[in-house]
């Protein structure tokens, strides 16, 4: 999902409470704390979930 704030309430008000209400996790990179590679970090999240991302791009 871009990193716009004209994509903040899609995710808060309609991604997010979606997903999270089935169990799932729903987060944007931008919005955490971490140290190193962005595309690594996401990546072994991946890795470490059955779940797979949901991407949001405008189109």
């Amino acid at each position: 999902m871009p990193f716009t704030e004209s994509f903040g309430d899609i995710l808060n008000y309609g991604i997010a409470p979606s997903i999270r209400s089935i169990g799932l996790l729903c987060e944007r990179m931008d919005e955490l704390s971490f140290t190193g590679d962005t595309l690594e970090y996401m990546g072994e999240g991946v890795d470490r979930r059955a779940e797979k991302p949901l991407r949001v791009n405008g189109t």
